[in-house]
Parts: C-alpha cells; sequence; structure tokens
C-alpha cells in the first residue's frame, strides 16, 4: 500500500523514495510485542538480545507475511 505523504520543510535525500517503506515498518514496529519492544532498552545483555531477535522476527514475519494456503501444503521430500 503506498501512502501520500505531505512534508514540511526541505526533502532529506531519499525521502520520498522510501517513504512507503517507512510507514509500514514504522507500522510493523508498533505490532511487535510489547516486551520485545520494551526488551531492547535493558540493562541485561541477554534479555536485550531476545527482545532484538524477538523485534527483528516481528517486523520480518509482518512486511513478509506467510501466504494463507501454506498451512495445507504438505511437504515434498527431495
Amino acid at each position: 500500500m503506498i501512502q501520500t505523504v505531505i512534508v514540511d520543510g526541505p526533502l532529506r535525500r531519499g525521502q520520498l523514495r522510501f517513504a512507503p517503506l517507512t510507514h509500514a515498518l514504522a507500522d510493523a514496529i508498533l505490532e511487535a510485542p510489547g516486551w520485545a519492544r520494551l526488551g531492547i532498552a535493558v540493562s541485561d545483555a541477554r534479555m536485550r538480545q531476545r527482545a532484538a531477535h524477538e523485534l527483528a522476527l516481528s517486523i520480518v514475519e509482518n512486511l513478509n507475511p506467510a501466504p494463507a494456503d501454506a498451512a495445507d501444503q504438505l511437504p515434498l521430500a527431495l
């Protein structure tokens, strides 16, 4: 989905070119689990790592959803 972007002031290089992706990425971050969004700011390095992994996984799944019929397909042996 491409959205129209209204900008006040001068444009930075590439701002319009990446506007749709920027909005999709922002939405994906906001839809990630709350513990992962908060966990990337904690002092415990192990928790930060797990939170970062979960946040990245959530973003990737949000931007690249699995096809609806993928669960009905049987895996084929190679």
